[in-house]
């Protein structure tokens, strides 16, 4: 069984009770297994590492601990993605039908998991059939039978390229990242060997459950799920052109050299493309170009994969004769395109540039590849002071993938630097890369979509914007605002608030890397780590405590978050330093700021939530926003609240329950106390139905803290008393259906005779239409 699910790269385990210690023997056979074992037996974990701890050679490491099985805290994602268990009983579907050692089983983790049981009973079978877990059809093997989940973790995508894929939109697929995000794991490998932030070295790739990372001699393979080193390689020089502690445009501009597949790392390495095993890190093979009428040897200048077709940039192009990698054009462009089969590395068609291949210009769908070919503006005006002009225009091809023949071409209208595709819509987008760290001589100010098919212009318009461009679904986000993939018309939000129509866009702290996508999130360095939640277009949030590289590193992929450290050189004084990785947690907490315009509009929706830490949404829609403001840029209201000496209150909303009709625990888990009276400040004259929420923060018995409620002048609660109401740390709304307000909404709190003082958690308001 042991043999069966063996890897050459190890992996973790966890035993769920112990009898013979034949399994626990078994696994210390076995060299880099990291192994939990867990009994309820009294004197069991004693026992356990008197009996089973392993010969120091073998490397592994052990830990015993005695909870039931049910209390076990194991990584959420056990339990969620279904690990492998070996199971040495008959299956049970609920962890506390086992006791004393009565099911012992065991999970391996890693990127490929499976589960084993034992085909012991007719029972067993039943229930491994009632299993929800997704998996392929049982087998048997020895004895036991085996479900196994290979592939990808459902709704997870990959990003196996500097720009997410061979269509640069810089935007992943994973569709099960999304805010709340807690830990899954932190520590793991470190910033040393890896290469610094400033240098602008590859954005690190993540496909099959392994993220691969570059240092100035290295190709390092990390679980995306439990941070464990998989292997490392040595290529000597592999990222010289990345190691550089200053700034530097780095493979911003040349692109990567290397691209990922789940069977396969490629390594652009001198004049040979290196293939790695993704597992193991072996070398497979090892790719040369073939002669192009420049030298035996031609060096590789660009890499991407489509299907089974793999493509290279050859020879690139060097006229200032400067570092590749600096603020130069050396190197990020190509003389000629090979392509091949990505198996074998046989050629099957190879085609010269007339002027140069920009490395970020080559693209390509699963039958299609478009390149520009144009020499930079400055490389042009430099050959203008040599006495010395280009010939030609410079065109948009589209080849066959496959044959290379050209299906369709271009000279009108070709000055962009930059090739984004969406297969989805299968539009193609033409623009440049402009950006800091990035070279100045990037177009900003026009884009051009394609009909990616055909090459008729779709539309055509002078736009200024920022890049990377990022191509999700039907929209370009330019790196702030946004414009539609399928008219170039600016992107517009509704206004929470006002419920007035404004441009779309977001805002973050300084941070000098560029922002990357998925689904659910923008991800970028706002001071630290910080995304944006656009799901329900909620604002700008922080991850704190560790900051992202300088270089792009929060990458949605595999149904993680991952956020290797990418920050050698930098002596910033964050508190935790580490790689790590996050996943949806609905139990965390969220919040976020914005910088939404209220100006003189009427207000239609407001949630005030006091004492929070920051601004979110709510499910229905309503942005609460904090006071006093102390997590960040935040709408400006008027808002006045009495005695000054109020006393604010903050805890989790974990500890917090829904009383009947109570509003959310977030809101309810902060608040006022000592509060008598506050004033918010609503422009115009309007109608409004206003919420009161409230949560009793203290353990107090009923009777001990009783107020009452005027809103608008009008008694609306007499002698309100919380714990005799819901109870302590239960949520409780107080509605008014309609009141009329005319420039401000004046609430007051009157505490009882001898009582303690009021509290007040939130007040929302909607306007009656």
């Amino acid at each position: 069984m042991i043999e069966t699910l063996s890897s050459p790269t190890g992996g973790i385990a966890v035993v769920l009770g112990l009898d013979d210690g034949n399994l626990m023997r078994g696994l210390a056979h076995h060299p880099r297994w990291q192994v939990s074992a867990s009994t309820a037996m009294p004197g069991g974990s004693r026992r356990s590492v008197t009996a089973w701890t392993p010969p120091a050679s073998h490397g592994t490491g052990w830990r015993c601990t005695t909870p039931t099985h049910s209390a076990l805290d194991c990584p959420p994602t056990w339990p969620t993605w279904s690990p492998p268990r070996i199971s040495r009983r008959p299956v049970s579907t609920r962890p506390s039908d086992s006791s004393h050692g009565s099911s012992a089983y065991c999970v391996p983790m890693g990127p490929c998991p499976a589960a084993t049981f034992q085909h012991t009973e007719r029972e067993s079978g039943r229930r491994v059939g009632q299993s929800t877990l997704p998996r392929t059809p049982p087998a048997s093997s020895q004895g036991q039978t085996i479900l196994s989940r290979p592939g990808p973790l459902p709704g997870s995508a990959a990003w196996t390229h500097q720009y997410a894929d061979v269509g640069n939109t810089s935007v992943s697929n994973d569709d099960r990242v999304k805010a709340p995000l807690g830990l899954l794991w932190f520590g793991g490998s470190s910033n040393h060997g890896i290469l610094p932030r400033h240098g602008h070295g590859p954005t690190e790739q993540v496909v099959g459950g392994r993220l691969f990372i570059e240092g100035p001699d290295l190709m390092r393979a990390v679980d995306v799920y439990t941070g464990r080193v998989l292997w490392e390689v040595s290529l000597p020089g592999v990222g010289r052109a990345f190691n550089f502690t200053g700034h530097q445009p780095g493979a911003n501009a040349t692109g990567s050299n290397y691209v990922s597949t789940e069977d396969a790392v490629y390594v652009a390495y001198q004049s040979r493309c290196v293939k790695l095993d993704s597992a193991t890190g072996e070398v497979i093979a090892e790719f040369p170009l073939p002669p192009l009428g420049s030298g035996p040897k031609p060096k590789w200048g660009y890499i991407a994969v489509t299907g089974d077709l793999l493509i290279a940039g050859a020879e690139p192009l060097v006229n200032e004769g400067k570092r590749v990698g600096s603020n130069t054009h050396d190197g990020t462009t190509s003389r000629f395109l090979v392509v091949m089969d990505r198996h074998n590395g046989k050629v099957l068609w190879t085609r010269e540039a007339h002027h140069a291949f920009g490395h970020n210009a080559i693209v390509a769908s699963k039958d299609l590849l478009y390149v520009i070919d144009r020499l930079p503006e400055t490389i042009v005006a430099l050959m203008a002071r040599r006495g010395r002009k280009p010939t030609g225009k410079p065109r948009l091809v589209a080849f066959n993938a496959r044959t290379g023949q050209e299906a369709w071409s271009t000279t009108e209208n070709v000055f962009g630097t930059w090739l984004g595709l969406s297969t989805q819509h299968n539009l193609l987008l033409q623009c440049g890369r402009p950006a800091r760290d990035m070279l100045t001589s990037e177009p900003d100010d026009r884009m051009i979509v394609y009909q990616a098919r055909s090459g008729k212009i779709r539309w055509d318009k002078k736009l200024a914007y920022s890049g990377p461009c990022l191509l999700r679904g039907e929209t370009i986000i330019t790196q702030g605002q946004a414009v539609s993939l399928l008219t170039g018309e600016p992107i517009t939000r509704t206004n929470p608030l006002t419920g007035l129509t404004q441009p779309w866009g977001y805002t973050r702290n300084y941070g000098c890397n560029s922002a990357v996508a998925s689904r659910h999130l923008l991800t970028f360095r706002s001071a630290a780590a910080g995304y944006f939640d656009l799901t329900r277009d909620g604002g700008t949030g922080n991850l704190g405590g560790f900051r992202s590289s300088c270089s792009s590193n929060l990458i949605c992929a595999d149904g993680v978050l991952n956020a290797p450290d990418y920050t050698r050189t930098c002596n910033c004084s964050y508190q935790n330093q580490s790689s790590l990785a996050l996943v949806h947690d609905p139990r965390i907490e969220m919040w976020t700021f914005n910088q939404l315009t209220i100006g003189n509009a009427p207000l239609k929706h407001l949630g005030l939530n006091l004492g929070a830490p920051g601004d979110r949404p709510d499910d229905d829609g309503t942005l609460w926003l904090e006071y006093p403001v102390v997590g960040g840029p935040s709408p400006k209201l008027q808002v006045t609240v009495k005695p000054a000496s109020v006393k604010w209150f903050l805890g989790h909303s974990e500890r917090i329950d829904v009383g009947p009709g109570g509003g959310p625990t977030w809101v309810g888990a902060s608040g006022a106390r000592g509060i008598h009276s506050i004033e918010i400040g609503l422009p115009g004259k309007a109608t409004y139905k206003v919420s009161l929420h409230f949560t009793e923060p203290d353990r107090i018995q009923p009777g001990e803290r009783r107020f009452s409620i005027h809103v608008g002048g009008k008694l609306i609660h007499r002698n309100l008393d919380l714990a005799a109401s819901v109870g302590v740390g239960k949520t409780l709304s107080v509605d008014i259906d309609s009141v009329e307000v005319e420039g401000k909404l004046d609430v007051k709190l009157t505490p009882a005779a001898g009582s303690r003082p009021p509290v007040l958690s939130g007040v929302e308001i909607h306007v009656v239409q």
